[in-house]
């Protein structure tokens, strides 16, 4: 076990008073406001577009222990040579940082059961106990991606990439139901409904096929989103380019929490229900002024209430 000192800068906020038809539906509210955040210019139609280089160490879909607040995973990548992502484990309290699996693996999942699941290059699912051990492959099918737990961690459900369905399975890997018509990235944690977000649509749908529940709760239209997370049984966090958002599925009511643009993106939260934080991955842009369409994309994680307030990022040394 590898230990890291890790500390937290406090970011400051600037309060502005935002009332945009286009970010926001009948809602004008002070959010906090990324500074000196502006967007990327567009590129010209005859290019193919930028090239954007990551800067290393680059880490990202960062999740909770639902059992333990003071601990999460993420993916890293640390050197331009290696071969392999790293599933990395970290403890806020010890501060301890692990390596507990290596791999070309994507989007890892805690569950209660102290399982951790995540997706491979080969398109199937696999899990692995926090400690390392006992890697288990789950679907041998090659059409899997980006899985989540139930509550209960003793079932799951993965998008299906060669039709439009997810399926959910046991925790051991046995097929239960699937889902028809929706095969994007799914949250379940909530009893029985799963959130998902796609280029047009916040939307929730019902985790029974026989009880077809499809509701859109906010429109959005943007090519920049990636996860929505359930904050409690009423409430969803997600992000796009615009900034962070929470939304309300029983008055479909949509709120702003920090205002941002594609130069720093806000992408994959997740959410404790123990101490009431999320962390979301951020992606900071930056064009390179000597290069034509190129340039550089670092990863940051920044902490968080529910609310917004309270940004802290949460910073490795390199």
């Amino acid at each position: 076990m590898k230990k890291l000192t890790i500390s937290f800068l406090f970011i400051s906020f600037v309060f502005i008073i935002s009332c945009k038809k286009d970010k926001i539906e009948n809602e004008c509210l002070t959010v906090p406001q990324e500074e000196e955040c502006q967007d990327i210019p567009p590129i010209g139609w005859t290019q193919t577009g930028y090239q954007w280089t990551k800067v290393l160490p680059y880490y990202e879909t960062p999740h909770f222990n639902p059992n333990n607040s003071n601990e999460l995973v993420f993916r890293l990548y640390e050197n331009s040579g290696d071969q392999f992502f790293q599933l990395v484990k970290y403890n806020f309290t010890t501060q301890e940082i692990a390596t507990i699996y290596q791999g070309d693996f994507a989007f890892p999942k805690w569950s209660k059961k102290d399982w951790i699941l995540f997706s491979q290059s080969d398109f199937n699912i696999y899990k692995i106990k926090s400690n390392g051990d006992s890697l288990t492959q789950l679907t041998f099918s090659g059409n899997g991606a980006s899985a989540d737990w139930n509550l209960k961690g003793d079932q799951f459900i993965y998008a299906n990439i060669s039709n439009n369905s997810s399926i959910i399975l046991s925790e051991d890997g046995i097929p239960l139901d699937t889902i028809e018509g929706g095969s994007l990235p799914m949250s379940w944690q909530h009893d029985s409904l799963l959130a998902s977000i796609s280029p047009a649509w916040l939307y929730v749908q019902n985790s029974n096929s026989q009880e077809l529940d499809f509701r859109i709760i906010h429109e959005i239209n943007s090519g920049g989103t990636t996860r929505a997370e359930w904050l409690d049984s009423d409430n969803i966090i997600w992000a796009y380019n615009d900034g962070i958002f929470k939304s309300n599925i029983i008055s479909n009511e949509t709120v702003l929490l920090q205002e941002s643009c594609d130069a720093k993106v806000y992408q994959y939260p997740t959410v404790s229900i123990i101490s009431n934080k999320v962390i979301f991955q951020r992606t900071d842009k930056e064009l390179i002024e000597t290069e034509v369409n190129k340039g550089t994309a670092t990863s940051r994680m920044f902490i968080m209430n529910f609310d917004g307030s309270e940004r802290e990022e949460i910073i490795l040394p390199q």
